[in-house]
């Protein structure tokens, strides 16, 4: 029958599996995740949050400028491509077997 562990013991087993498959202790991973974070510029931390902005900006996702005219978003957003898409969702819902997971 296995055995029932302490808090203590969890925690000495699970340090000991991290140090035999990664060569560093808990305690050695955090201390440099801390020391990379204290390391960090802003310009380093904010051109991390730029680039995640740009994947959900509209605009971007476009290539076009924030000062780009609707003219210009028109003639780069073609409605067209919108059946093309919706055909191929229904496509994978029918091959996934009619389970739609994804909110199509």
């Amino acid at each position: 029958m296995a055995r029932k562990l302490t808090p203590g013991q969890v925690a000495k087993e699970l340090n000991n599996i991290v140090l035999t498959f990664s060569g560093k202790s808990i305690s050695g991973w955090i201390q440099e995740a801390w020391e990379k974070s204290q390391k960090t510029t802003i310009g380093q931390a904010a051109a991390g949050v730029e680039r995640a902005a740009r994947a959900v900006d509209p605009y971007a996702v476009l290539g076009l400028p924030h000062s780009a005219s609707l003219e210009e978003v028109k003639r780069r957003y073609s409605p067209s491509l919108t059946p093309a898409l919706s055909q191929m969702r229904w496509n994978m819902m029918v091959r996934a077997g009619g389970v739609c997971c994804f909110g199509w």
